[in-house]
C-alpha cells in the first residue's frame, strides 16, 4: 500500500499545532524606487506554530552548530513557502526575541515537503 504523504503533511501539521508554540516567521525585503533613487525595507510576517528542540551534544562543532543554536520544527503552510525565501532575509519571531535562520532543511519523502526543520540562532 502506497504512502499518501499528504495526509503525513496533514498530520503532521495537526501535532505540530496541538504541541507547538505560536511564532512569527518574518521576511525581509527592500524594494527600490528608480525614479526616487531610494530603497524601503518592509517586513512580511507569517504565523505558524513551532516545537524548539535542542541540538544533541555530538552535533554541537560551535563552527556549523554553536552551542545556543535550536532546532525549530514548523508545519508546510498553504500562506508562504519558506523555500523560496532567502535566508538572509527571514527571521524567526517567538516571545518577543528574534532568532536567524541559519539553515532549512525538509523533510520531503516522494518530492511531497512534510516538515521543515530550521536551524536559528538569537540575534
Amino acid at each position: 500500500m502506497a504512502t499518501n504523504y499528504l495526509n503525513e503533511r496533514a498530520s503532521a501539521k495537526k501535532d505540530i499545532y496541538e504541541e507547538g508554540a505560536p511564532i512569527t516567521v518574518r521576511e525581509s525585503k527592500t524594494s527600490y524606487n528608480a525614479f526616487t533613487g531610494e530603497a524601503s525595507n518592509t517586513d512580511i510576517d507569517y504565523s505558524t506554530y513551532g516545537i524548539f528542540t535542542q541540538y544533541k551534544r555530538q552535533e554541537i562543532d560551535n563552527q556549523l552548530i554553536k552551542r545556543n543554536d535550536f532546532k525549530l520544527i514548523i508545519p508546510v503552510e498553504d500562506t508562504f513557502d519558506i523555500d523560496s525565501i532567502d535566508l538572509s532575509k527571514l527571521s524567526i519571531i517567538y516571545e518577543n526575541e528574534t532568532w536567524h535562520v541559519i539553515d532549512i532543511k525538509s523533510l520531503r519523502p516522494g518530492g511531497i515537503n512534510i516538515i521543515h526543520s530550521l536551524q536559528i540562532r538569537k540575534q
